[in-house]
């Protein structure tokens, strides 16, 4: 008898050190933990399921820092507006890279570049400023539309005075958007941009027809503050709603502007597309204008000599460039 409960006592000590011995692990491994836990990712998550974005990657994209726009950027005031480019895969060589290489740098805090496909030689040029939408690659409605309500989604994780779009194929001029977008109130309601066709759209929505105008994407265009958080009630549909009214993705934010929020298109005609006859912008002109384009098939491209040679410069953006801004480092190579 004596013998058992010897055993017993020596078991509930064996189990007793046992326990112990696993608290302490468990104690040791939270501490650890805590210790090496990045409360700024739970910020910075916390702050994006706020808005419930489909699409969104930490790896390809970061809220966008005032400060180090501050730090990088003479004119202040450029800090407050973000913009987005347009893009695809496919365009990320021949497209992507001349911005990068050109007036990417006067504002590169505060541009962020959206396609459908990730890509970590772009992702490093521009600090990871690439996001990969996992929308369609094609140029079909649905697919543009995708991409632009992930603009408007990143737009809303971003607060600024002035939200801008543009394409690829656009060379901005970043301090004549300035000048521009000074002459509005961002606390009122702004729809900035130009139209590609005269006439007014039609469209049918909840058994209404709908007539409005709208800021052709490949132009670029600008939203004010105001007229943004209106836009944000309708970003979760905006697919559905371009796919109902069976038109992309620059219409359907122009339908819904108009027609459902009954903000009227303010026209910049110093924007300009690829639609459009670039011929007539030279050296002369350039600074007046707020983009520009070009298009290759129809060998449609501002009158201005290539940088150097036009297999070095075959966008044009160089020459653009460096007319424009003729001491930084890229001119005097």
């Amino acid at each position: 008898m004596g013998e058992r409960r010897k055993l017993v006592k020596l078991l509930f000590l064996s189990l007793s050190l046992l326990v112990a011995f696993i608290s302490i692990i468990n104690f040791y491994t939270s501490t650890v933990n805590v210790r090496s836990f990045n409360f700024s990712e739970v910020k910075e998550a916390f702050v994006i399921k706020q808005l419930k974005p489909r699409f969104y990657s930490l790896k390809s994209s970061s809220l966008i820092k005032i400060d180090q726009c501050q730090q990088l950027t003479q004119n202040k005031e450029l800090c407050n507006i973000s913009i987005t480019v347009k893009t695809t895969n496919s365009n990320h060589q021949k497209k992507v890279i001349p911005i990068i290489q050109t007036w990417f740098s006067q504002l590169a805090s505060q541009v962020y570049f959206i396609t459908d496909r990730e890509d970590r030689t772009i992702s490093r040029l521009t600090h990871n400023h690439l996001i990969d939408t996992k929308c369609g690659s094609n140029h079909y409605r649905e697919s543009l539309s995708c991409k632009l309500e992930e603009e408007l989604r990143h737009f809303g994780r971003n607060p600024s005075n002035w939200y801008c779009h543009f394409d690829d194929d656009n060379y901005l001029n970043v301090n004549r958007l300035f000048d521009v977008l000074k002459n509005y109130d961002f606390r009122n309601d702004w729809y900035i941009g130009k139209k590609s066709i005269n006439h007014k759209l039609s469209a049918i929505y909840k058994n209404k027809v709908h007539y409005f105008s709208f800021a052709t994407g490949g132009a670029g265009f600008c939203l004010s503050k105001s007229l943004f958080n209106k836009i944000s009630t309708y970003i979760e549909d905006f697919v559905n709603i371009s796919n109902s009214i069976g038109l992309p993705d620059d219409c359907s934010l122009g339908f819904i502007i108009e027609s459902l929020i009954g903000v009227n298109l303010t026209e910049i005609h110093d924007f300009h597309s690829h639609l459009e006859y670039l011929g007539s912008f030279n050296s002369n002109n350039l600074k007046n204008q707020v983009s520009l384009s070009y298009k290759f098939e129809t060998n449609n491209f501002v009158n201005i000599s290539a940088f150097k040679n036009s297999d070095e410069d075959p966008t044009k953006f160089k020459a653009i460039h460096c007319n424009l801004y003729s001491k930084q480092s890229i001119c005097l190579n």
